[in-house]
């Protein structure tokens, strides 16, 4: 019994975890694929506004997957996979740039 009680307990924090990821990239405009509850082969699995949702046989983890996790996936028009490329490697170290937004290393000396 108090197995089943952690898997559920493991379950539900799995869910509201990746229920975050899910929700803040609704809320940002960003197109979601799948939303997942476990890992391996689906045990359950339903598509609902072009999201597959899905809850897999080992309930260790869970995930939520975007069209650039997967190449096989279509993309809106307009939009096209990005890699990366070795120059863009040679970058200072201190700052990175990802899809024209650039972001810098801030690094504070705070004594708690």
């Amino acid at each position: 019994m108090n197995v089943l009680a952690s898997l559920l307990a493991l379950g539900l924090l799995i869910v509201i975890h990746e229920a975050g990821h899910f929700f803040a990239a609704r809320l940002q405009g960003i197109r979601v694929n799948g939303f997942s509850v476990g890992f391996g082969p689906a045990v359950l699995k339903t598509e609902r506004d072009g999201v597959t949702y899905a809850l897999r046989l080992l309930p260790l983890g869970g995930f939520v997957s975007f069209p650039d996790d997967d190449e096989d996936s279509e993309l809106p028009e307009g939009l096209e996979y990005s890699k990366e490329s070795e120059e863009d490697e040679s970058e200072d170290d201190e700052e990175d740039h990802f899809d024209g937004v650039k972001f810098v290393q801030v690094s504070s000396d705070v004594d708690l």
